[in-house]
């Protein structure tokens, strides 16, 4: 789908919609978003985030994809295409395929996953951020519905809170960053502070002790 030159974002997409990313410009990877409708595209600088796991994330010749989907909110994706010396990125075996993914929770107010590709055909490195700030993607969306990668390729294993109280999560983001967001109280009931740096932080900026 090409891009939409509006003077406003359209405040719904359409059941049929669908967002079309090559995140490389090369067909190596490209990302499907479903019932959603891009409304603008344009190139950014070249930055840096760290990430849940304190990896300092790094993009460079990127493009900020917006778009809005079926029920009308709003997202963003962040895709591009560099070296691992742009990146700042140690690959250990440059003749395999190498992966990462991970969250970003609340540094330089973005809430997001990510994930990191290296081809070893051209020795680039893939990257794509995705916002969940205000639509809730986990990391298995990302990976297998938005990315379509092969599952015995690509593992993913989601975090799960203890048996006692799985159930009251059953089915969404389990992560202890989805849950200190959505329920602080029971984060503390179940976690002790100095576990996560990050949302220790994020939760004494929101008045939690």
């Amino acid at each position: 789908m090409g891009i939409l030159n509006l003077t406003s974002p359209p405040s719904f997409a359409n059941y049929n919609d669908n967002v079309t990313i090559d995140i490389g410009q090369d067909g190596y990877l490209i990302a499907h978003i479903d019932k959603a409708l891009e409304y603008k595209s344009e190139n950014i600088a070249d930055g840096e985030v760290k990430t849940s796991s304190n990896f300092i994330l790094k993009w460079a010749h990127a493009r900020n994809i917006s778009y809005v989907n079926d029920l009308g909110k709003k997202g963003y994706v962040i895709v591009w295409k560099a070296s691992p010396q742009e990146m700042n990125l140690d690959i250990n075996d440059t003749h395999v395929i190498s992966y990462d993914y991970g969250r970003i929770y609340n540094q330089n107010h973005m809430f997001a996953i990510y994930y990191l590709q290296y081809n070893p055909q051209n020795a680039m490195v893939y990257g794509i951020i995705l916002d969940h700030n205000s639509i809730n993607y986990d990391l298995s969306d990302l990976l297998y519905d938005i990315l379509g990668l092969n599952k015995s390729v690509i593992k993913y294993h989601e975090y799960y809170p203890p048996s006692s109280s799985s159930s009251r999560y059953s089915g969404v983001d389990n992560s202890p960053h989805s849950i200190a967001r959505n329920d602080p109280d029971w984060y503390y009931d179940h976690y002790d502070y100095g576990d996560y740096d990050d949302i220790d932080e994020y939760l004494e900026s929101q008045g939690y002790d």
